[in-house]
C-alpha cells in the first residue's frame, strides 16, 4: 500500500501546492480522494499514470476538490479507451456530472460508473476479494463525504510449522490459506495452527468538516 499526497492547499493552489487531492496505490490499483486542479501534474512529477485510477472517491463538490476532474476523465479514456473507472460522491452526483458533461466535449470512450450516497452512518459503497470502501455523511456548508479504505485480513501459511510436517508448496497450502484445514498423509492439519492472520490497514479520508460522530 502506497499513501500519496498530491495537494494539500485550501482553496487556491500556491506555487508549491496544488488543491486537495490524495492517492492510495494497492495492488496496482488507483484510488484517488478528491480530484482539485492540479493533479494530472502532480502525477506527471512522480512518474504516475492516470489509468492506474480505477476509483475516485469525491468529498465534496466545492470547486478546490473537484477542479482536476474532468481534465482527468479525459485524459484516462485518450490513453486507454474503455478504461472502467468508478466515481463515487454525495447526493447530486450524477445530474452535476450531467451538466459537467454538456459544458466540455468528452471525446473518449469511458466505462464510465457513477454512484452517489447520503449515508447517515458509515455503510460499505465499495467490497471486493482485497479491500473494502466505506462512507458517511459528514458536516460542511455543502453535503460532504469521508471514506475509509479498509484492506481484508489475509490468512499466511506458517512455513515453520508445516516444514516441520514436511509439506509441500501446492494445493494443501493453498487450502490452509484459504482458511481450510487439511489431511496429509492421514494427519488432520488444523489451519488454526497452520497458519496465522495479517490483519488489513486501514485509511481515513476527511476533510472540510465541522467534528460528528461520523469522524469517528
Amino acid at each position: 500500500m502506497e499513501l500519496i499526497v498530491l495537494g494539500t492547499s485550501c482553496m487556491v493552489p500556491t506555487k508549491e501546492r496544488n488543491p486537495s487531492t490524495v492517492l492510495l496505490r494497492y495492488q496496482n490499483i488507483g484510488i484517488l480522494f478528491d480530484c482539485g486542479e492540479g493533479t494530472q501534474k502532480a502525477m506527471n512529477t512522480l512518474g504516475i499514470k492516470r489509468t492506474d485510477v480505477k476509483y475516485i472517491l469525491l468529498s465534496h463538490f466545492h470547486g478546490d476538490h473537484v477542479g482536476g476532474l474532468l481534465p482527468m476523465l479525459q485524459t484516462i479514456g485518450n490513453e486507454i479507451p474503455g478504461s472502467r473507472v468508478e466515481i463515487h460522491g454525495p447526493k447530486g452526483l450524477k445530474e452535476r456530472m450531467k451538466n459537467a458533461f454538456s459544458f466540455i466535449d468528452l471525446d473518449v470512450k469511458l466505462d464510465l460508473h457513477m454512484f452517489e450516497h447520503d449515508l447517515d452512518a458509515p455503510k460499505i459503497i465499495v467490497d471486493t476479494e482485497l479491500f473494502q470502501v466505506k462512507a458517511a455523511n459528514l458536516e460542511h456548508s455543502t453535503p460532504c463525504l469521508g471514506y475509509s479504505f479498509i484492506e481484508k485480513d489475509r490468512r499466511r501459511v506458517n512455513k515453520v510449522y508445516t516444514d516441520k510436517l514436511k509439506i509441500p508448496d501446492g494445493p494443501h497450502l493453498k487450502q490452509l490459506q484459504e482458511g481450510k484445514s487439511i489431511k496429509y498423509e492421514g494427519k488432520e492439519i488444523d489451519v488454526e495452527k497452520a497458519t496465522y492472520q495479517i490483519l488489513g490497514k486501514k485509511v481515513t479520508y476527511i476533510t472540510d468538516t465541522l467534528l460528528c460522530n461520523n469522524c469517528t
